[in-house]
């Protein structure tokens, strides 16, 4: 394989270094988080260097085939210079030693946008997602039947609809997404499937094949800790509420006091965060925030980005005198016009966010995991009471009326997320479209129950067989020197031996396993059957109603049920 010559990039780096700007703290720092988990980047994530003719063919056959991504509005095809592709040419080779030594130069590169022919290539090689286990994993998983089947079905063409890729129903592009997606509900059946995923996956398909994007879907939930807000109890998304509503405070007080003046939840940012902007993001500004995701993690990005366009749109917001504007204009596209599809002005107002959010991002999560959680919901009800009318009643948003949200500590299972689909008007919902429906009290299913009980019973089998193992490690010591079949097959079974301890996993654990993903699995059909049954329930009420007010109205007209006229409520777990 050749080698990289970094001398050309070392001489830009000096010219750089001579500025002294630190906008690359990010990016470094998510490097050492890398190295820290692992010092070397994995041989199979370090490519053959490509020539420069080879990139250049690569791009030309790219857009001559008419990837995907040439169907994204506003990205044009572009001429880069030759050390702008000897550039891009390195880092596809070896992300790593490209940021350890030229960060600076690397940085404003990533910054100022991947060749979109290269995004693919590169984003892959950001978050190292080459794996022939992730590979071959999804050739099989792709095929396999899960309980989220119908659901990921039924919201495909709620996906990116504006895009020729996903347009028709049924077509390759659907069929693509539906593969990734019901492929991740296998191999993660804690998660399974919610509709955030499919905005999180639908672009990378743009730019790279299914097997391809499921393997960087894995990386972006797994190592870029995404995974955790899209856990059954969302703990991660509570986490990163907390932090936004504190980082808002901190950065944007005025707006903020707004906000807490009117009683405005942050109902919007669970939207942004779940979907990382896609339901109203253009496209062509997305990508580029994708470019700074991989870059420098996903969290940090959500952040900068959610507090960059509310800075962005201050004085619009300010205006408003009802928390339902406020939600309609934070939810609607109408939040990106400001920028006019310029994805540079958007990116420049992330780059102001970038002093001290790390570290007050720790800060506050250090503090949500001290403070217990009753006082931080206490705490988020007191920051945000509920506005009063002029008559001194507490005005109910129709935004908020009946969420349950994760800051109340609610179960994920109860809230509607509506405001997940993907809309071609101008605000991504209406009132009649969106609002959720009652929640309550919440009761344990026999399903949670059982549960319940396979959890503690593998977390009892599971302490039991670490002692059994602590035990037999003494033992084995004691018998050092000793060479026998006997004690190879026991250093085998309780992982003391060569091989991994997956490979030395206690049977009665993976059964207990077993039997919890199916418990699971169980669950989310019973809870899919009982929508439906609701949404029949609610049908036929709607239809003896509308012949009791036709009778009522002409008791001599002889009257037949009618069809009721409305459409049927849709049942909030297929949204997620």
């Amino acid at each position: 394989m050749p080698a990289i010559d970094f001398t050309p990039f070392f001489q830009v780096e000096e010219r750089m270094r001579e500025n002294d700007e630190k906008h690359n703290d990010l990016l470094l720092t998510r490097l050492e988080h890398l190295s820290t988990e692992e010092p070397e980047a994995p041989a199979e994530c370090r490519r053959d260097l490509m020539s420069l003719d080879e990139i250049k063919k690569y791009i030309e056959d790219e857009y001559e085939r008419g990837a995907p991504f040439t169907d994204i509005p506003h990205v044009t095809k572009m001429e880069y210079a030759d050390d702008e592709l000897e550039f891009w040419a390195a880092l596809i080779a070896d992300y790593r030693q490209m940021i350890s030594r030229v960060p600076k130069y690397a940085n404003i590169m990533i910054w100022s946008g991947i060749p979109p022919a290269l995004r693919g290539l590169v984003w892959r090689s950001m978050c190292e997602s080459y794996s022939t286990c992730f590979e071959s994993l999804y050739d099989s998983l792709a095929q396999e039947w899960t309980p989220f089947v119908k659901l990921i079905g039924r919201d495909l063409n709620r996906t990116f609809p504006e895009i020729s890729l996903f347009e028709e129903k049924g077509g390759e592009g659907q069929k693509k997404l539906g593969r990734v997606l019901r492929a991740y509900s296998a191999y993660d059946m804690q998660v399974g499937y919610c509709q955030g995923l499919t905005f999180l996956a639908g672009p990378l398909l743009l730019h790279m094949s299914d097997r391809d994007a499921f393997c960087v879907l894995i990386k972006l939930m797994e190592d870029y800790n995404l995974r955790s807000m899209f856990t059954p109890d969302m703990a991660g998304l509570q986490l990163r509420i907390y932090q936004f509503e504190r980082l808002f405070g901190d950065y944007l007080p005025e707006l903020k006091a707004h906000f807490d003046e009117l009683g405005v939840t942050p109902i919007y940012a669970t939207q942004w965060f779940l979907s990382f902007f896609a339901v109203t993001c253009p496209l062509t500004m997305l990508v580029r925030i994708y470019d700074v995701m991989f870059a420098e993690g996903a969290i940090e990005t959500l952040m900068r980005v959610a507090l960059a366009v509310l800075k962005r749109n201050a004085n619009i917001l300010l205006e408003f005198d009802h928390d339902e504007e406020v939600l309609q204009h934070l939810l609607g596209r109408s939040l990106w016009d400001k920028y006019g599809y310029d994805s540079n002005v958007l990116l420049g107002d992330v780059t102001s966010v970038n002093a001290t959010l790390l570290e007050k991002m720790k800060y506050y999560e250090q503090q949500y995991f001290s403070a217990p959680k009753l006082s931080r919901t206490l705490s988020k009800r007191t920051n945000n009471p509920p506005k009063k009318t002029s008559s001194g009643e507490e005005n109910t948003s129709k935004f908020n009326f009946g969420w349950s949200m994760p800051w109340n500590n609610a179960s994920p299972s109860n809230a509607s997320t509506s405001t997940l689909s993907r809309s071609d008007s101008v605000h991504s919902f209406s009132s009649d479209e969106t609002a959720a429906t009652s929640v309550t009290s919440y009761e344990p299913s026999s399903h949670e129950k059982k549960i319940q009980e396979l959890e503690a019973l593998l977390a009892q089998e599971r302490r039991e067989r670490e002692q059994d193992k602590h035990a037999v490690e003494s033992l084995v010591t004691t018998l050092e020197g000793v060479d026998s079949a006997e004690l190879s097959q026991v250093k085998t079974r309780f992982g003391l031996g060569d091989e991994s301890a997956s490979t030395a996993a206690c049977k009665s654990c993976e059964g207990y396993l077993m039997d919890l993903a199916t418990a699971r699995s169980n669950e989310a059909m019973a809870r899919q059957e009982l929508d439906e049954m609701a949404d029949k329930y609610e049908q036929l009420m709607a239809q003896l109603s509308s012949t009791t007010i036709s009778s009522s109205t002409n008791p001599s007209m002889n009257t037949t049920p009618t069809k009721p006229t409305h459409s049927p409520k849709k049942s909030s777990w297929s949204l997620w």
